[in-house]
């Protein structure tokens, strides 16, 4: 267990970088803002942040797919360009892409109902739509992360995910963090994220996230005796940068922590009883 020696709010505004992208920056300290003994410890906490919803739903990591036809033979990849869109407005671009490739005449109907995307085309060879590639577009279209092989038709196995970012990870990369995630098949690691932040408003509004009641939930004990910068990501929950186009603030929590050994719970207690002594000698004076 620890208590808190000391402690101070940081501010920290992207716009101060001094390098890297709003999603991925370097923020400087001074060298003895953040300075500790070999018996002391640094918490940080995320006390409160803010920033715009100002990246896309379709960015290029999750904008592709490839198709292979057979006859005429030809393979080519289809990328739906960087925006904000509907699920009725990706099957009209996606259809207008697959015409302007292909020797067949597509279409893509989006039902309602079950939310799912069919690819359909006129009769013709077999083709295969290839979603396990880099930058899939598999899970906003209702895919796996697989190659699909069919004539004529091929419906969605999932329902369609147009928000396909849940939350905004905050991760700090080059600090030695006391938590963990779980990855692969239950394999556990030491994990660079601070907090992660609900993605619950409208695009191009502002995220708000506050800690009112101080609570470390969102929290790290690190090993570092020296802070000098930090290194700041802002990811999805695959860890893939977010392409943020409006810079973001927030305030740490920062708290130097002294371990409760048995020498400092009999220091405590011997300077509570001093105090209990000298009030006492202090009631009777008066």
């Amino acid at each position: 267990m620890y208590k808190t020696i000391r402690q101070f709010n940081l501010f920290l505004n992207s716009r101060s970088r001094n390098s890297g992208t709003i999603s991925d920056c370097i923020i400087k300290l001074p060298p003895s803002l953040v300075n500790i003994t070999d018996k002391e410890k640094i918490r940080l906490t995320m006390v409160d942040f803010v920033c715009n919803h100002s990246h896309y739903n379709i960015q290029t990591y999750n904008s592709s797919f490839n198709v292979i036809e057979f006859n005429p033979s030809k393979t080519y990849t289809i990328t739906i360009p960087d925006g904000n869109y509907t699920i009725s407005e990706i099957s009209a671009i996606i259809k207008g892409l697959l015409n302007g490739e292909s020797s067949k005449i597509w279409n893509i109907s989006y039902d309602r109902n079950i939310n799912k995307l069919t690819f359909s085309y006129s009769i013709g060879d077999p083709v295969q739509i290839d979603f396990n590639i880099d930058n899939t577009c598999a899970e906003i279209l209702g895919f796996n992360e697989e190659i699909y092989y069919f004539t004529t038709n091929l419906t969605s196995v999932n329902v369609a995910c147009v928000s396909s970012e849940e939350a905004i990870y905050v991760r700090f990369p080059n600090l030695m963090s006391s938590n963990f995630e779980i990855i692969n098949d239950g394999e556990v690691k030491i994990s660079d994220v601070l907090c992660k932040i609900p993605l619950n408003t409208m695009p191009f509004s502002n995220i708000f996230y506050k800690n009112d009641s101080y609570l470390r939930s969102y929290s790290m004990i690190i090993s570092e005796r020296k802070i000098e910068e930090f290194h700041i990501r802002l990811t999805n929950e695959n860890d893939v940068l977010l392409n943020l186009s409006r810079e973001w603030t927030c305030c740490l929590l920062v708290e130097i922590l002294e371990e409760n050994t048995m020498e400092n719970l009999l220091s405590s207690f011997d300077d509570y009883l001093k105090f209990i002594v000298l009030n006492t000698m202090k009631n009777k004076i008066s």
